[in-house]
């Protein structure tokens, strides 16, 4: 279980910046895979800008990072913060990995246009300050604000990424399709989305990338990537087209 610890509602609101920082970028290393982060997010710098927070699209040197041979950009940067959607590394790894501390990861939501919450976590390195920031850059954006324990993947994209490996198996084994996967899915448990039509839309790269990290956190076999996830990836393919 994801421990969680709500704070709007109880913490006072922060001050609201006045600009943030958004990185959409192609045609760097790594760039499938920042794309696949960068395409669920867009909705985010959407609704900042409705709320009249100043958006500046920019490559920032000090915030750009290589590591384990692919580009790290975060989604947003604010007040010296780093925000990236979750990769499966937990905030506090990957403010070590690119020597950034003040890095905050949140998670998958269905729809960040219409989302109510969005859920985040700090790394340990992470200054009160940039922290608060953060909070309030999101709660500009009028979202409640869920902190969630650091661990790696967090709550929605930990539990989509191994959903989507399971249901990717299942079609490689024939058991059924990708479509019927997903109606499964979405008729058997209610699910609003079926895992593998998720998958296409966070991108393959994306739940790959999970799924690694996630591996090289827990050392378990049930996060080793699907052979046809990995196809997939490498043939620049989807489950649905």
């Amino acid at each position: 279980a994801v421990a969680a610890e709500r704070w709007s509602g109880t913490e006072p609101p922060q001050p609201r910046p006045e600009y943030v920082g958004y990185t959409t970028e192609a045609g760097v290393p790594g760039a499938g895979l920042h794309a696949a982060g960068a395409s669920v997010t867009e909705a985010l710098a959407a609704r900042l800008s409705a709320a009249g927070i100043g958006i500046e699209h920019r490559k920032t040197p000090e915030t750009r990072h290589h590591v384990a041979g692919h580009d790290d950009a975060p989604a947003f940067h604010c007040a010296g913060a780093a925000v990236y959607l979750t990769d499966g590394r937990s905030a506090t790894q990957r403010a070590a990995d690119n020597k950034h501390p003040d890095t905050i990861v949140f998670d998958l939501a269905l729809d960040y246009a219409g989302a109510k919450r969005i859920a985040i976590a700090r790394a340990d390195q992470c200054a009160d300050s940039a922290y608060r920031a953060v909070v309030g850059m999101l709660q500009a954006a009028g979202f409640s604000v869920t902190r969630l324990d650091d661990v790696p993947g967090l709550a929605v994209m930990r539990t989509v990424a191994m959903l989507a490996n399971e249901a990717a198996d299942a079609v490689n084994q024939g058991v059924c399709s990708a479509a019927g996967a997903d109606t499964a899915m979405q008729k058997g448990v209610n699910y609003p989305r079926g895992p593998l039509a998720w998958a296409d839309a966070v991108g393959i790269a994306q739940i790959v990338r999970v799924l690694h990290h996630l591996a090289a956190s827990y050392g378990e076999d049930r996060y080793r990537v699907a052979p046809l996830l990995r196809r997939k990836l490498a043939s620049g393919g989807r489950f649905h087209e």
